[in-house]
C-alpha cells in the first residue's frame, strides 16, 4: 500500500467525524524522533497547550529515525 494511502486509512476514523466548519488552525500534528521513553513529547504537548489551550493534538509518530527529515516526505 502506498504510504499516503496507508496514512489516510490510519486517520480515517478521525477524518470521518470532521465538520466543514472545523478550524484547522487549532490542529497540531506531531511527527518526531523523540521516542516514547523520555519526557520530551509530554513537555512539547504541554508547551503547545500553554500557548493555545484549545489546540487539538495529533500524534502521527515519535519513532522516526534520528535526524531523518526525508522520512516525513510521504506526509507532505
Amino acid at each position: 500500500m502506498r504510504p499516503a494511502l496507508w496514512l489516510l486509512a490510519l486517520l480515517s476514523p478521525w477524518l470521518t467525524g470532521c465538520q466543514s466548519d472545523f478550524k484547522m488552525a487549532n490542529l497540531v500534528a506531531f511527527y518526531t524522533d523523540f521516542g516514547i521513553n523520555d519526557p520530551y513529547v509530554g513537555q512539547l504537548k504541554g508547551a503547545v497547550k500553554t500557548i493555545n489551550p484549545s489546540a487539538e493534538l495529533l500524534d502521527l509518530s515519535h519513532d522516526s529515525s534520528v535526524f531523518d527529515v526525508s522520512a516525513s516526505l510521504p506526509l507532505s
